[in-house]
């Protein structure tokens, strides 16, 4: 620091410190949070028998299955299609600076929100648990609506159909497929908390 003394100019004692990076991500993953409702909710399925599986619930993965992995059919996979920029706020703020419940702290963030494709596929060796696969997805996406609003994701949007892998695409395995795509606007941000809180003021009569 200068200060001015006598129309003069003198340094102050000086100092030197690093900046910590503070920064979190608080972003919403997409697909984490579409495999876990789909998991649980395909479970549920099989407990009502609208499926079978012999592992008792449905697999519910992010790559396409290997063959030679411990799978058993129907399964469902999730693939991102794509994440880019889709609405910038002035500053890069879109949400507001907001109070975290849990440490009465500010979290002060940067970022946008992203328009967010994820692609679905449901596998199936018969025609017909296809159809009630389809159904199956439907029903928990749309069951899960509220959950997927409070998570940040707005928009949401689902488009399915059939697809047949039956000309040796497979070995000599006919599949009988769910392909669609689910897609969504959902916030990026990067931030990191800033202080709690004013709780408690002092005021003195002078």
């Amino acid at each position: 620091p200068f200060y001015r003394i006598n129309g003069a100019w003198v340094r102050g004692r000086g100092n030197h410190g690093t900046p910590t990076a503070t920064y979190e991500d608080y972003s919403t993953e997409v697909i984490s949070v579409l495999r876990d409702r789909l998991e649980s909710g395909l479970a549920i399925e099989v407990q009502r028998g609208n499926l079978i599986n012999e592992l008792g619930y449905i697999q519910v993965l992010t790559a396409p299955p290997n063959m030679n992995m411990n799978i058993q059919l129907p399964l469902v996979t999730l693939t991102l299609e794509g994440e880019s920029r889709d609405l910038r706020g002035i500053g890069e703020d879109t949400m507001g600076d907001f109070l975290e419940a849990d440490s009465d702290e500010w979290l002060e963030h940067e970022g946008w929100l992203a328009g967010v494709q994820v692609s679905i596929v449901g596998w199936s060796l018969n025609p017909d648990e296809r159809i009630e696969l389809r159904k199956a997805i439907r029903r928990v996406i749309v069951g899960n609506l509220t959950v997927l609003a409070d998570k940040g994701m707005s928009l949401p949007n689902l488009s399915l159909k059939d697809d047949d892998a039956v000309n040796g695409e497979f070995g000599d395995t006919p599949m009988y497929l769910v392909t669609g795509m689910f897609t969504c606007t959902a916030p990026v941000r990067v931030g990191h908390m800033a202080g709690g809180i004013i709780k408690d003021i002092d005021v003195e009569a002078q």
